[in-house]
């Protein structure tokens, strides 16, 4: 009967995506926002994420009618790099296909299959011009639902260490902001990322402030809102990241602002004691690291200092092993296992290191890594050049260079969630004009 159930609204959806495409986007972010409570029944067989199985829907649709209405369609900006990088890490991992186990093979492909379905949403959204302010809302709005859903975990579930969530596969963080992620440091660079967006549109646009009284009221609470939402995370990662970011839309708009918002930073980190104290937390953890003392432990939120750190040596010793071409997409947790670096392959930390530009290296291998720069820089690229012009523009390369910051400690650029919402706020960003997304 699920089976039925979900078949049917399937077909449902379907008709519905095929009147309104960007509907489909906003259905993508909505079960992006439901993490892991969005991932189907193990009563269904199909351990998969909603998404895994709704874009593809949605892919298919959006090909058909472009096919069927005969539109003109232009390739994306980013389209070149990103397939160069696809092609790379299929090729990769059909290089490294003799070591696989099949099931493992068979796990690693569809994971770059997923990779690839995300990847339309880009495209998809790039399409959509006629929708792009919706879609922003949307995007707004499920960053908003995180937020929401996270004060609601740390009120009734604040310890997954109580709930024995290690048992399957997950950290057991202590009074954390977790959400509906299950990870603190994925919803702290998701709402650092969001927050760079709606503070580069605000800065654009500060001149239109008495004009649009009420709609810069809702901009300035949903910022404050996903700003408390991301401190209750307590991720180091998250902070620096953010900082970061709001230091480059300040640094592009003026440099008073920029020495302005370097002021500010410091004072908050003088004046919040657990910001503060999250920072010193990392001195701490550095002395246990070589001996000095004792206090990464279970129990303190710091413990995984030393776990990341463990994984970025992990890390480094696959690419010596493999510099060329990686170990496969995906397939960093069966080489980890292989080299006797990791005790199991079913942690969810297992499956990439904590850097993603350090997955991505021992993944898909030194040309993988090229292209995936290319594909990065080249995004980066794209948005400072439409700041000029674009509040959009100018917020998304603050929270571009954020995820990019964050993901020197977390793979956040291969989360799948984190995927969703990338993808179509680089979509957003093709064919931009001075009008479009400015407020």
């Amino acid at each position: 009967m699920e089976t039925l159930a979900i078949i049917l609204i399937g077909l449902a959806i379907a008709l519905i995506v095929h009147w309104k495409p960007f509907i489909g986007i906003m259905l993508a972010m909505l079960f992006a926002t439901l993490g892991e409570l969005g991932r189907l029944p193990e009563s269904t067989g199909l351990p998969y994420l909603i998404n895994d199985l709704f874009i593809p829907i949605l892919i298919l649709i959006w090909i058909i009618k472009k096919i069927s209405l005969n539109r003109k369609w232009t390739l994306p900006p980013l389209f070149a790099p990103i397939a160069a990088w696809i092609t790379i890490a299929a090729i990769s991992l059909l290089l490294n296909s003799s070591w696989l186990e099949t099931g493992e093979l068979k796990e690693s492909a569809l994971y770059l299959v997923r990779f690839i379905e995300y990847f339309f949403l880009y495209l998809i959204t790039a399409d959509e011009t006629k929708a792009k302010k919706p879609i922003l809302y949307g995007m707004l709005a499920s960053a908003i639902l995180i937020a929401i859903f996270g004060f609601i975990q740390l009120k009734l579930y604040p310890s997954f260490y109580e709930l024995n969530m290690q048992a399957e596969g997950w950290d057991p963080h202590i009074n954390r902001l977790l959400s509906t992620w299950f990870d603190p440091n994925f919803v702290g660079g998701f709402l650092g990322f969001t927050i760079c967006i709606i503070f580069g549109i605000g800065l654009k646009n500060y001149k239109k402030i008495p004009q649009k009284p009420i709609e810069t009221g809702i901009l300035a609470t949903i910022a404050g809102v996903l700003l408390y939402a991301l401190y209750l995370t307590y991720s180091r990662s998250a902070y620096l990241a953010l900082g970061f970011g709001l230091l480059i839309i300040t640094g592009i708009k003026s440099r008073k602002l920029l020495l302005a918002g370097a002021v500010l930073i410091a004072i908050l980190f003088i004046t919040m004691g657990k910001f503060q104290s999250r920072f010193l937390d990392l001195w701490e953890s550095f002395q246990s690291l070589i001996g000095l003392n004792d206090y990464a432990t279970l129990f303190n939120p710091d413990a995984t200092s030393r776990l990341r750190l463990d994984s970025w040596q992990n890390a480094i010793t696959i690419i010596k092993e493999n510099p060329f071409f990686g170990v496969g997409y995906n397939s960093f947790r069966y080489a980890q296992w292989k080299a006797g670096l990791i005790e199991s392959v079913d942690s969810h930390s297992a499956t990439g290191s904590d850097s993603t530009i350090l997955t991505i290296f021992a993944t898909t291998g030194l040309l993988g890594l090229m292209a995936y720069i290319w594909f990065y820089g080249k995004a980066l690229f794209d948005s400072f050049k439409a700041s000029k012009h674009s509040g959009y523009a100018l917020g998304l390369t603050g929270g571009l260079m954020t995820l990019l910051i964050h993901s020197t400690f977390v793979n956040s650029l291969l989360f799948p969630h984190i995927l969703v919402f990338l993808w179509i706020s680089l979509g957003l960003l093709v064919k931009i004009s001075p009008t479009t997304l400015n407020s």
